[in-house]
């Protein structure tokens, strides 16, 4: 039985490299990015300010890590935002440009703490509204977070932390939600689900530069379509179906088609036997009727 060909979902390979970076051992160092240890005293000296306190703190968990086995190399350098835009901007290119904890927050819609999913984004927010720390949920009830500089790149219960502003990435949105297609799109189609379509698409790597996901399946979703299944191994019609939809993690569930009630059919057809039955048993009177009136006349001309 041949597998069903897919492309990986957006959202589980950026927690799987959220994931490895806590297998790395990965530390926070102020507006660090990725990079990888060992670090310099001049780049420590840079990315700190000069804080004497702060720079000796970096070093420390560097050894600490070190010391408890993990691979100097291995280790990376984060602050909270860097852990996220590393990956998002560097590594996929899915923002154009740096975001700080702040400005991810932008990037959400807000959302209640007891709706918090895998996925979801959590945010430490000040008076002001600003927010000034970012963590990643695995689920309700657990984010990674690159925490400070005494602790790096953690697994910590969102409950526990003082988290108080949630969010769902809209580039995740579609994933996290389960967004359900319930039939094929194809050149011409306009609506949500085309532009939910595009989204996933664009999200994947299939670029759409001119229009973008304007909700309207022209020709330029046709070619990523197209372009889709040839990664699928399928026939590049351009026809978003089930194989396409599921691709893209997105549900789908084809609306079924009414289906026939056969109890009022049968209750149907039997009044209309019953009404047949009852026309004939008429026309057999009159047939009847009629073949004695034509006996009857056959004998009176029989005497005549």
């Amino acid at each position: 039985m041949m597998s069903r060909r897919t492309v990986k979902a957006m959202l589980e390979e950026f927690i799987a490299y959220l994931e490895d970076e806590i297998a790395r051992g990965s530390i926070y160092v102020l507006g660090a990015q990725g990079q990888r240890a060992p670090f310099s005293e001049a780049w420590l000296r840079e990315r700190e300010h000069g804080d004497e306190t702060n720079i000796n703190r970096d070093k420390a968990l560097l050894e600490k890590r070190v010391k408890e086995g993990y691979k100097l190399t291995d280790i990376g350098a984060f602050d909270c935002s860097g852990l996220g835009m590393y990956w998002l901007q560097n590594v996929k290119k899915l923002y154009p440009g740096d975001l700080n904890a702040n400005g991810m927050k932008g990037k959400c819609a807000k959302i209640a703490r007891d709706k918090v999913r895998r996925g979801d984004w959590v945010f430490v927010v000040n008076g002001g509204g600003r927010a000034t720390h970012i963590g990643f949920a695995l689920d309700s009830d657990t984010a990674i977070e690159c925490r400070g500089r005494d602790y790096g790149v953690v697994k910590t219960s969102v409950s526990l932390r003082p988290w108080n502003w949630f969010g769902r990435p809209e580039l995740f949105r579609y994933e996290i939600e389960g967004y359900t297609v319930t039939s094929e799109l194809k050149k011409g189609d306009k609506g949500e689900d085309v532009k939910v379509l595009q989204h996933q698409l664009i999200l994947h790597g299939f670029a759409m530069p001119k229009y973008g996901a304007d909700g309207s399946f022209g020709g330029e979703t046709h070619k990523s379509v197209c372009a889709l299944q040839k990664s699928l191994k399928r026939p590049e019609t351009g026809i978003a179906g089930k194989a396409e939809i599921e691709a893209l993690h997105l549900v789908w569930k084809q609306e079924e088609q009414p289906g026939t009630d056969y109890e009022a059919l049968y209750t149907q057809t039997k009044r209309e036997l019953e009404r047949t039955e009852a026309e004939l048993v008429k026309l057999q009177v009159a047939y009847d009727e009629v073949m004695s009136a034509v006996e009857q006349a056959r004998r009176i001309l029989n005497d005549v």
